[in-house]
């Protein structure tokens, strides 16, 4: 008979309560200085995975898989989604990024109350736990699947529609696998709550869909991170841009004929193709 409760400890199977929070611990921090490096390393194709919320969602998860006891697994998936936070913060500061205190103060709060969440759903998943294993194992691939849809119809035009398929198939694999696992039934419930949060809820949607770049991942209705860097040497550039295409003020005084040539008109410079615009 599968087990029904989240006592159901495998000690012989699963690791170490302390290796298996060191190994979130140094996994957090580690993939979250590579969230940070990707934004501005990966190439177009695959940006997206260090522009979304929902790969660290899954990181926390798989994290609870090995853990011995659910008490390990929700603490696992706690101090990885803190650690990512940390990492990726860290790396920023390091590399001369400033990080928003807002999306700083989103993620710890995702990691003390869904970090527990994600880490037990993995557990349960390993445990084969009935009905909360396949519950919670279906909610996050749906927040996988979920994170996908929204961003496919909202930016696949300035962003890799390709990726964002990608993405809902995995999502679509996983809740296969936890259905194998643990049931069919609720794994697919899990999976709708999970997907409908993400398309359905805007606080859920707003923040984690895919964000702007090198702010932490978190999502501004599914918009890939922008450098703040960026983001202001592009509006200088873009104010110098408009001032050269403006006409002459009627104030200035307007130059005077050199020749017995009618005067030219002054029309607006057309502007140039080009970075500035």
């Amino acid at each position: 008979m599968p087990a029904t409760t989240l006592e159901r400890d495998n000690p012989a199977t699963g690791l170490p309560a302390l290796a298996a929070l060191a190994a979130s611990l140094v996994v957090g921090l580690v993939l979250g200085a590579l969230t940070q490096v990707g934004q501005t390393w990966l190439s177009d194709a695959v940006r997206s995975l260090a522009n979304s919320g929902a790969p660290w969602v899954l990181v926390a998860f798989l994290l609870g898989l090995p853990a011995s006891s659910a008490r390990a697994a929700g603490l696992c998936g706690a101090i990885c989604l803190g650690a990512l936070e940390l990492g990726y913060v860290v790396t920023a500061a390091v590399r001369g990024f400033p990080s928003s205190s807002t999306t700083v103060a989103f993620w710890l709060t995702a990691a003390v109350l869904f970090g527990p969440v994600a880490g037990l759903a993995g557990y349960g998943v390993r445990a084969r736990l009935r009905p909360w294993g396949a519950v919670g194992g279906g909610v996050v691939s749906g927040i996988v699947s979920g994170e996908a849809l929204v961003s496919y119809t909202t930016v696949r035009d300035t962003t890799s529609p390709g990726y964002w398929v990608g993405q809902a198939l995995v999502g679509a694999v996983l809740v296969t696998v936890v259905g194998r696992r643990a049931g069919y039934m609720w794994a697919l419930v899990g999976y709708l709550v999970g997907a409908f949060t993400l398309v359905a809820t805007p606080p859920a949607r707003d923040r984690l869909a895919p964000r702007t770049e090198l702010d932490g991942p978190v999502a501004q209705v599914v918009v890939p991170k922008a450098n703040d860097a960026r983001r202001r040497e592009d509006g200088r550039l873009s104010a110098l841009s408009r001032r050269s295409r403006a006409l002459p003020s009627s104030g200035s005084p307007r130059p005077r004929a050199t020749s017995t040539a009618p005067p030219v008109t002054h029309r607006p410079r057309r502007a140039q193709a080009g970075p500035h615009l």
